[in-house]
């Protein structure tokens, strides 16, 4: 009975330990919100924590956990991108591959990405929260890829 006992014990804390185990994992809490709204999504800047699908159109990319909290604000930035004319070409064949990025804060939307064409037409509605001291002192910073 004693043994039975033992081996009773030795389960119940390896499953204990398991269960403590599952929670830890090497993604911060951003990485695995973005796994979780995008999981095929990677990561589209350098030294973005989290990326996820925005829910009016477009890529969210979080420059640090601030971006989270930013994007959360009641305040909200819309913003209609629409097109692009003449771009130069990038690619071989006297095309590009163009994209757009808006930044504001810790937060950066970017568009979807039309394939070889040098004058695109995104008409791309995005939206990301703002705090109210950006409002009217706040820098919006635009970016054709």
């Amino acid at each position: 009975k004693d043994k039975k006992k033992d081996k009773k014990d030795k389960k119940d804390k390896k499953d204990k330990k398991d269960k403590k185990g599952k929670n830890k994992s090497s993604l911060s809490t951003g990485q695995k919100v973005a796994l979780g709204g995008a999981a095929a999504l990677g990561v589209a800047a350098v030294g973005a924590v989290a990326v996820g699908v925005a829910g009016v159109g477009g890529y969210k990319i979080y420059q640090s956990q601030q971006g989270a909290a930013q994007d959360k604000s009641p305040l909200k930035l819309y913003a209609h991108v629409h097109s692009a004319n003449n771009l130069q070409a990038a690619d071989r064949g006297g095309t590009s591959d163009p994209y757009c990025v808006l930044s504001q804060g810790a937060v950066s939307i970017k568009t979807k990405v039309i394939q070889k064409n040098i004058n695109p037409v995104w008409d791309e509605r995005l939206e990301m929260g703002i705090y109210e001291k950006d409002v009217m002192a706040g820098e919006l910073v635009i970016k054709v890829f």
